[in-house]
């Protein structure tokens, strides 16, 4: 399935469709007036990892759960400042919502009845984010704000609590893919081990260093930690127990996207101002970091290293897209996508260089790179399809709202182009 809002202006509070687009048929599934606009807000919309159902939550509180079958309301919820935080479960079992100010809300699929509500007394004395992990098996669900509870999935009955001195965007909290373990991460550098059950450490993996502004990650076998910091990025293999740094010029800004295979990392980074500040806005470069290069120096087991730390071998600094934009991610051949207002950009690792431009008609406001890396949707005015393979497009347009729903191109067209 494959969503698109519509591009018709709308006044603030005034529901304007969503369509819905079958990718297998090319057909226009159905249209739905569920993206409500709010005063200085916008919309998420996100399909259950089944594609079973579709939820929406909105800036204006307003948070809804549909069938995607037959487009039927299944739950809606009014929760205060929501802060786009939704999260569906692996086995697409339940979907949470959670606002800025503490409230969150779960919800049972595929019936959609409300599991759990909570409602915070004291909002505005704990508005801080808040963030969602799931277990691979969808038995666990961790709530992480100041502290972090572990929530039942089948009652919502809080079952432990984890105090923590950061909050959720200084701490990155997941699940090993077998359930037996959490990994907690910190931008101070420390990593434990936790019971998944009670959320007791277990084990000290790395020790503080250093506390800094950062950005965490795990790779997708969950091998590696990865911390962006200003010195570059450390990589803490969770095998051996060895840390190494690959060190990388500026400042992090934004989330690492790693690749799906997990031997790439990118970030967008700032350039360092040095001694002498800058006299204009700096652009964001992106970085993009080979995991498998070498370390600088020797990588040092911590403390509790059972593995003896590998011979180190020459330095390879990452390499660098010389450029500005929002990195999409990873499309299948490695090329790295990513979009300005201009347009969209391909930029290879393996060749060091742009391999592709595409300018469009109008300013780009939006675009999304598919899980598979094979299509990008691009807003400039209407929907652009991109597929990564052959760097092909195709525009697609809905016939406006107060007329019968028609797709342009025909269903036909769209599904060949989506194959």
């Amino acid at each position: 399935m494959i969503s698109c809002a519509a591009t018709a202006a709308s006044p603030d509070g005034v529901p304007v469709p969503l369509q819905l687009l079958d990718a297998m048929s090319g057909a226009l599934h159905r249209s739905l007036l569920i993206a409500q606009r709010a005063t200085g807000g916008g919309s998420f919309v996100a399909f259950s990892p089944d594609e079973s159902a579709l939820a929406t939550a909105h800036q204006s509180g307003v948070e809804r759960v549909f069938r995607t079958a037959d487009g039927k309301l299944l739950r809606e919820l009014t929760l205060s400042a929501v802060y786009e935080a939704v999260a569906f479960a692996p086995d697409s079992s339940r979907v949470i919502f959670g606002s800025v100010l503490g409230d969150t809300a779960l919800v049972g699929l595929p019936r959609g009845d409300l599991v759990h509500r909570h409602i915070e007394k004291n909002p505005f004395a704990t508005a801080v984010p808040i963030t969602f992990t799931w277990s691979a098996q969808s038995d666990r669900l961790l709530v992480t704000r100041s502290d972090t509870t572990l929530v039942s999935p089948a009652t919502g009955a809080s079952l432990a609590t984890l105090a923590s001195p950061s909050s959720a965007e200084d701490t990155l909290l997941a699940f090993t893919p077998d359930g037996a373990s959490l990994l907690r991460a910190r931008c101070d550098g420390s990593i434990e081990r936790l019971r998944p059950d009670s959320l007791t450490i277990t084990e000290v993996l790395q020790k503080p260093a250093s506390d800094t502004s950062c950005a965490l990650a795990l790779t997708p076998a969950g091998d590696r930690l990865l911390r962006a910091t200003n010195a570059g990025l450390e990589i803490f293999d969770l095998t051996s127990r060895t840390s190494r740094l690959v060190p990388s010029p500026g400042l992090p800004n934004g989330p690492l996207l790693i690749s799906a295979d997990g031997t790439r990392a990118l970030q967008l980074r700032f350039p360092d101002s040095g001694p002498t500040p800058h006299t204009a806005d700096p652009v964001a470069l992106v970085h993009v970091f080979d995991l498998f290069s070498t370390p600088t120096g020797t990588a040092s087991p911590t403390a509790s290293a059972a593995v003896p730390a590998p011979a180190p071998a020459p330095a390879i600094a990452p390499a660098l897209i010389i450029g500005e934009g929002t990195p999409l991610g990873f499309a299948p051949n490695g090329d790295i996508y990513r979009f300005t207002d201009a347009g969209l950009t391909a930029w290879s690792p393996v060749e060091k260089t742009d391999t592709f431009r595409a300018a469009f008609d109008s300013p780009v406001r939006a675009a999304a790179l598919s899980s598979d890396g094979r299509f990008i949707a691009v807003t400039d005015g209407q929907l652009v399809l991109f597929r990564t393979s052959d760097r092909a497009h195709l525009r697609v347009s809905i016939a406006p709202e107060g007329a019968a729903p028609r797709l342009t191109p025909p269903p036909a067209d769209l599904a060949s182009f989506l194959r």
